[in-house]
């Protein structure tokens, strides 16, 4: 069972680490507060692999991978899973006031994201909702909708293999329309910083070795394509140069249609 006070500072040091990355996104900086960024500093100074580096580089990626494949369909909506302090949701609502946004988190998370948002200004196509995955169907807050756009930063490193594919295959029959979309992060067995992590706090129960066993997840969950690429090497594609060492997995299914990131699919 995850301990919400445990998630909730997960998210304030991750907000703060996409704020005192070099690669800071758009907003970054409002979302975090003085003391996690200060820490987050801290550690992105000593550690020898920067960890919260590939917090910052994975929002950017996701964010192009939507005005990428989103950028000419009107409408739609967009859920944001474990959203925690990200600005994805936000920056998308503010840029396509034709989409709905809905935020997910647990309840502690989400009301302080919803403070946050709304001293920035609420965009009006933007909201957020509690939601504990461990006791709580994604369905449950949909109340009947269907996304065009499931996206989930972070979250399933806390789930094991087979929990990922029963909740992914489960999104895909009850929350995604047809051609409906899954975009999500997978941590990367070899990345030292996630070995010294989970020793240490106990919070990963799934790594993965190569993109090939992402692929094979995202197909046995039911999408008819599948594509998985090392943050790293989408980030170096940004132009960001020297990103590290690769620490996350970025995982594209789709029900149907083309190839989701443009590239070759596995």
């Amino acid at each position: 069972m995850i301990d919400p006070r445990r998630a909730l500072l997960v998210a304030e040091l991750t907000a703060g680490g996409r704020s005192a990355s070099r690669y800071a996104v758009p907003h970054a900086h409002a979302f975090a507060r003085p003391w996690s960024r200060l820490v987050a500093g801290l550690v992105l100074r000593l550690a020898r692999v920067p960890l919260l580096d590939q917090f910052a580089i994975r929002e950017e990626v996701f964010y192009d991978l939507l005005v990428r494949r989103l950028a000419t369909e009107p409408h739609g909506l967009l859920v944001d899973i474990g959203s925690g302090f990200s600005t994805l949701g936000y920056r998308w609502a503010q840029a396509r006031p034709d989409c709905q946004v809905f935020e997910l988190d647990l309840p502690e998370v989400s009301e302080r994201k919803r403070q946050r948002v709304e001293a920035l200004g609420r965009p009006a196509n933007w909201r957020t909702h509690g939601l504990d995955l461990e006791r709580q169907p994604l369905s449950s807050v949909l109340a009947g909708a269907r996304a065009r756009v499931l996206v989930a930063q972070g979250v399933f490193p806390y789930f094991s293999e087979a929990e990922i594919a029963e909740r992914l295959g489960r999104w895909r029959r009850e929350c995604l329309l047809e051609d409906g979309l899954v975009l999500f992060d997978l941590l990367d067995a070899g990345f030292p910083g996630s070995t010294t992590a989970n020793r240490r706090q106990g919070l990963f129960k799934s790594r993965f070795d190569s993109p090939a066993a992402a692929v094979a997840l995202l197909h046995r969950a039911g999408f008819s394509q599948a594509e998985v690429l090392p943050l790293n090497a989408l980030g170096a594609a940004h132009g960001w140069p020297n990103p590290g060492p690769n620490g996350l997995f970025v995982c594209v299914g789709e029900c149907s249609g083309s190839t989701p990131m443009g590239e070759v699919g596995v």
